[in-house]
């Protein structure tokens, strides 16, 4: 066994045995199902809510199944590669491990390999480097990739952890040599599916098997609720900071932090370092810095107050070194560490309580993978553990929410350190936490009042008050406009009312509907009717010969604009130009009659 490795014993029966808390059975189920008809998966669930136990009993049910194969996990880091071998081992399974001066044999159910490490050139294994053009392994360049000493054949499982870093060449060259087997399966788990460089998983794997949101494991007691705090940091300026595939450029952020003059890097220091301490008081934290520079000057500042110790870690600290901070950190030993971008994959310390994020982004995946650190409870708090009897954990959400609030660790306080940001679009807990359904609206409303809040904001309660004031504030205001437009309406009918007056000088209009002609040749009941629809007196109507009815009907009906006339409704009779504006105005509004509405705008535009 590899040298990298040397506190890692091959224990093939663990005595701790993880039962599968349900949504994870729910993923494993749906894995296999996706299989019957598709070559590769997606399972997406929150840091935190046991990716690596799913894919752990995914690969004993794989292996104990009819399923022909062995089974690989990749990564891309030395501390997931040993945390795969401890979960194939904790399944039950042999595992062995590829990488560096690691090699894996022919007889392990498992092989943990490192992604750098399959695709490192080697010395040909068929010509033995003698660059032979005969050679069909290496074509005659004398050295292939390291993956190439695995047969395709032999593995019928590919798990990629950490899977949103699939969509790299480096990957692809892996899945297409072990994909020369027309029966070999692929699995993605991720907590962050989403790629800042917009490279969707979609190139790499054909369904989603299973899908967790955070606000989901948070709802349902499986993860610490989340509190947000923003820090506004004076002088902090980021809105020169440039954008570069997708997030805020580094050097830049971090010259943004650090400052130029002595004094000004001391105030943005200490507007971190206090703000951290005083909320933590006494708990374990992690800050996320902008760069190695900025998490040195940090360390320094953190330690420079009494009875505080932190360290720092980053991408080149020494392996062994690195191990003994990540113990002392979880041994609370010390109480806070600073890191720049290496504490977020595959790091676990469940008794970290406040995340600082020093290195705001724009970057959903980024962001979730910083957050992801302290979100975890404390361990057996809602954990379902034999060892090797039960105890059972909380089954129902609400008890094991209950149980979380009554723990050491009640929730996870975010503090993002902001200042003018410009017109970067930065990411907070509220992004991460509202999903599709949650109005924008809301969503702005709940930001800003956790910007002038004092205290850490329960994001998730925030907006939801945002929500409810809005749509109380929407309803009030439709109940005034229903109010007004029912007030204008009996004022309207007031003013109609009084517009309604007796076009014959008080005499009834319906006595006429008796009338018959009393003489040779009169008007017809019809036309007596209808000229005084058009405004005849009675009198006239009822004395004239059908002839002089008709002209009289001709010309009256002929009339245009102004001197158009009613002929129904309150104002029969009457000519357009005599009848109030206001009532003219409501005609305009409500009657959908053609000849009505195109001898009003002829009159308008008369007048």
């Amino acid at each position: 066994m590899s040298s990298l490795f040397p506190d890692i014993k091959p224990v093939i029966q663990p005595v701790k045995k993880v039962v599968a808390r349900p949504y994870q059975l729910e993923a494993i189920k749906a894995a296999f199902r996706e299989w019957e008809n598709a070559a590769s998966t997606l399972i997406v669930m929150p840091t935190g809510t046991g990716k690596s136990v799913v894919f752990a009993k995914i690969l004993k049910q794989w292996l104990s199944g009819p399923h022909i194969g062995r089974v690989m996990i990749m990564a891309h880091r030395k501390e997931l590669i040993a945390q795969a071998r401890e979960h194939a081992m904790s399944a039950g399974a042999t595992c062995e491990i590829e990488m560096a001066d690691s090699y894996a044999g022919k007889r392990a159910d498992v092989v943990a390999a490192s992604v750098q490490t399959l695709n490192a050139g080697r010395t040909c294994f068929t010509c033995d480097g003698v660059n032979s053009d005969d050679c069909h392994t290496c074509g005659g360049s004398g050295r292939v990739k390291r993956m190439t000493r695995f047969y395709p054949c032999d593995f019928g499982l590919i798990i990629t952890d950490e899977g949103h870093h699939g969509t790299a060449s480096s990957y692809r060259d892996v899945y297409t040599w072990f994909g020369s087997n027309p029966e070999n399966k692929r699995l993605f788990v991720t907590a962050t599916p989403e790629r800042a460089d917009e490279q969707g998983l979609h190139n790499v794997c054909d369904t989603v098997a299973y899908r967790m949101e955070l606000r989901d494991a948070i709802s349902e007691g499986w993860l610490c609720p989340i509190r947000q705090q923003f820090i506004e940091v004076d002088g902090l300026d980021l809105s020169r900071v440039s954008t570069r595939q997708g997030d805020l450029a580094d050097g830049e952020l971090e010259r943004a932090f650090i400052g130029i003059e002595d004094d000004d890097q001391d105030e943005l220091l200490h507007a971190i370092v206090k703000p951290v301490l005083e909320t933590a008081n006494g708990q374990q934290f992690i800050v996320f810095a902008s760069g190695v520079k900025h998490a040195e000057l940090l360390q320094a500042a953190f330690n420079a107050y009494d009875n505080t110790k932190v360290k720092t870690l980053l991408g080149t600290t020494d392996p062994t070194q690195r191990q003994l901070i990540v113990k002392q950190l979880k041994s609370g030993e010390m109480q806070g560490l600073v890191n720049v971008g290496v504490a977020t994959e595959g790091f676990d310390c469940p008794a970290v309580a406040v995340v600082a994020i020093a290195r705001p982004t724009k970057s959903t995946s980024l962001y979730l993978q910083m957050i992801g650190r302290g979100t975890r409870p404390l361990p057996g708090i809602v954990d379902i553990v034999r060892n090797p009897m039960p105890p059972e954990g909380p089954e129902l959400a609400t008890e094991r929410r209950a149980a979380i609030a009554a723990s050491e660790k009640q929730n996870c306080i975010v503090m993002d350190f902001v200042g003018n940001s410009g017109t970067h679009k930065l990411v907070s807990v509220a992004d991460v936490l509202s999903g599709d359904d949650v109005d924008v609206r809301d969503l702005e409303e709940a930001i800003r009042l956790a910007h002038s809040a004092t205290d850490p904001a329960d994001m998730q309660e925030a907006i939801e008050k945002a929500k409810l004031a809005r749509e109380a504030k929407e309803e009030r205001l439709a109940k005034e406009e229903e109010r007004r437009i029912s007030t204008r309406r009996k004022a309207d009918a007031v003013r109609m009312t009084a517009y309604d007056v007796d076009l014959f000088d008080g005499k009834n209009f319906d006595a006429y509907r008796d009338y018959e002609p009393d003489f040779v040749d009169a008007a017809s009941v019809k036309q007596v009717d209808y000229l005084l629809k058009l405004g005849v007196s009675p009198e006239k109507a009822t004395q004239t010969t059908r002839r002089q009815a008709g002209a009289m009907i001709t010309k009256l009906k002929n009339q245009s604009g102004g001197d158009f006339i009613v002929s129904f409704g309150k104002h029969k009779g009457k000519k357009l130009r005599d009848i109030p504006r206001g009532y003219l105005s409501w005609m305009r509004e409500n009657m959908d009659r053609a000849d009505i509405q195109r001898h009003i705008t002829t009159y308008q535009n008369e007048s």
